[in-house]
């Protein structure tokens, strides 16, 4: 149990050289929640409009923001309302995008340098060790294993944030609706 808060230290310590392009996609995974959120409010008043129509003026509330805005006429309404679904799904689908480049860029770079280290750790072992394992077997090992952990790395970065703000956005527009 000793060995495995350095394990995960050092599997850390391989995404410090790109906490910039991480940080950019944390940025991205924020952008991604709340229009994921934006896009289902705007559903709502475009629902109850359709299936619920009462006589008299539209009003919706932006909410945390408290912005109002009333239309008199449904018909402008529902082309406001179809084009800010449409901004907020561009949107987050721009988000998704470039979150996941970003994160598969660093990951690339990630997978690069694991491999790069475990070629360098090879090189140095003792031909003893070397003449004893099969080649197949170390190359299984730099190619596969490698790329497991790398895949592990990545999802475990996305999944402990990204799930997480689309949790808190989506339970914030439950209590707004509430």
């Amino acid at each position: 149990m000793t060995g495995q808060p350095t394990l995960a230290r050092r599997m850390l310590g391989y995404l410090v050289p790109h906490r910039k392009t991480l940080m950019v996609a944390i940025a991205c995974m924020c952008v991604y929640a709340v229009f994921n959120a934006a896009s289902l409010y705007f559903m709502k008043p475009v629902l109850d409009n359709l299936f619920f129509a009462a006589k008299g003026d539209v009003t919706i509330t932006i909410p945390y923001i408290n912005w109002t805005f009333t239309f008199s006429d449904r018909l402008k309404f529902l082309k406001i309302i179809s084009i800010a679904i449409a901004v907020a799904y561009l949107l987050r689908s721009a988000a998704a995008f470039g979150q996941e480049y970003l994160m598969m860029k660093s990951g690339m770079r990630i997978l690069q340098q694991l491999r790069s280290d475990l070629f360098n750790k090879y090189t140095r072992m003792p031909l003893e060790f070397l003449e004893g394992q099969r080649a197949g077997k170390l190359l299984s090992v730099n190619l596969n294993d490698v790329a497991v952990v790398y895949s592990a790395l990545i999802r475990l970065v996305t999944d402990t944030i990204l799930q997480p703000l689309v949790i808190v956005f989506l339970v914030m527009l439950a209590v707004s609706q509430a």
